[in-house]
């Protein structure tokens, strides 16, 4: 128990990285995006110009649903889009594959949304004894 302590202690962010990957299993973003999303017909959507620390909200207009990242908005379709987009624009991608069946990307949304999530309260977890550094 005190040598695994230790170890936790001691720990560097690719060795937190890599738990927590093994922790999520096939509820990991990028698993979910390869096995899940990929395998299905899709179109390919760019995010231009978008920075890595570029603010994501989604809005409700007169015009419909917006998703904001940093300065640009983005109209979506709906609201489902809209979530599905915004987990690849927290995460900074550049191109996302989105699925031709509108009828899957509420799912696909919920589940890349509860991944985001589960991934930064696993890593907080794991990373509770670290520095605010570290963190």
């Amino acid at each position: 128990d005190k040598l695994q302590f230790v170890e936790q202690l001691y720990m560097t962010a690719e060795e937190l990285a890599a738990q927590v990957r093994a922790e999520l299993k096939d509820a990991w973003l990028p698993h979910i995006y390869r096995e899940r999303i990929r395998t299905m017909r899709t179109r390919s959507y760019r995010f231009e110009d978008l920075t890595r620390k570029a603010r994501v909200e989604i809005q409700h207009t007169l015009l419909g649903v917006e998703l904001k990242a940093g300065r640009r908005r983005l109209l979506c379709p709906d609201l489902a889009t809209a979530r599905y987009l915004s987990v690849f624009a927290r995460a900074g991608c550049e191109a996302v594959a989105v699925p031709y069946d509108i009828t899957k990307i509420s799912q696909l949304a919920d589940e890349l949304e509860s991944s985001w999530h589960r991934m930064f309260l696993l890593a907080g977890h794991l990373a509770g004894e670290k520095s605010d550094a570290f963190r």
